[in-house]
């Protein structure tokens, strides 16, 4: 049998394995382009050219990063203790039962004690309220924020009152010149979230509540009131810093007379506390 006779006999066949060859070729010239791994090793090629060319960091460096790292960590924790309002026990809602039975309780010893102390001192005290909304919040967040600011208003008029009775103390003579003479104004009032944002672009800090004071007192006990509303030491005892935000004071017309002092505090607390 030539050549001849077996095309002839076998043309159909040997037509369809040449086919079959030539769409292997094509196809396996396709998926080598779009899915085999040349691209692949170019991009791990160019990736470990990259790697090669950078820059590594010695145990020496990473130790002085951890240590940098550790030292910002203590510097944040201090601006926090510094500016972090710690409410007290007395002032706190957990574990005290009913919130509003307790709010009211609270409030009016707080109440109660300030007045005496005004009272014996002859100090004339006109916001008998505290700063306190006139109808009790409902809910208990909302309760919680005004005894935050409560606990603050007790703390700066106790301070108040120290520094106004070191300065008489001081000048025994002239008792009923110096010192502090009137509490006009307090109030206390929670800053909305949209306003806090606007202020300030930190996410760290949670609830802010905003607490006002006007009074009337010399310049010397003034002096000492501010500088009493930082982290200090009294008897002993540390006491928690008051972020004073805002201060304006303005001197009488005549010599003698008191200093009209109009001033805010912040209440920060953390964010989720």
């Amino acid at each position: 049998m030539d050549l001849n006779d077996i095309w002839q006999e076998h043309k159909v066949w040997i037509l369809s394995v040449l086919a079959g060859v030539v769409m292997f070729f094509i196809a396996n010239n396709m998926i080598s382009n779009h899915y085999g791994i040349q691209g692949l090793r170019r991009s791990i090629s160019s990736l470990n050219g990259r790697i090669k060319s950078r820059e590594y960091y010695d145990r020496t460096t990473l130790a002085k990063a951890r240590d940098e790292e550790k030292r910002l960590e203590k510097a944040l924790e201090k601006a926090k203790s510094e500016t972090i309002f710690r409410v007290r026990d007395d002032y706190a809602l957990e574990g005290k039962g009913d919130p509003s039975l307790y709010y009211l309780k609270r409030s009016g010893k707080v109440r109660t004690q300030i007045r005496s102390d005004m009272d014996s001192r002859n100090v004339e005290f006109l916001p008998l309220s505290l700063g306190l909304p006139k109808a009790q919040p409902t809910d208990p967040q909302a309760m919680a924020r005004m005894l935050r600011g409560l606990d603050l208003v007790q703390d700066a008029l106790d301070r108040l009152l120290l520094a106004s009775d070191d300065v008489e103390a001081s000048v025994p003579d002239q008792a009923d010149l110096v010192g502090l003479r009137k509490v006009s104004k307090l109030g206390i009032r929670m800053i909305s979230s949209d306003r806090a944002k606007r202020k300030s672009s930190s996410d760290m800090l949670g609830e802010r509540v905003s607490v006002s004071m006007e009074f009337q007192a010399d310049g010397r006990t003034l002096e000492r009131w501010v500088h009493s509303l930082g982290a200090t030491e009294t008897k002993n005892v540390k006491e928690r810093p008051l972020l004073l935000s805002s201060l304006r004071a303005t001197a009488g017309k005549e010599p003698g007379d008191p200093v009209l002092v109009k001033c805010e505090f912040l209440v920060l607390s953390e964010r989720g506390s």
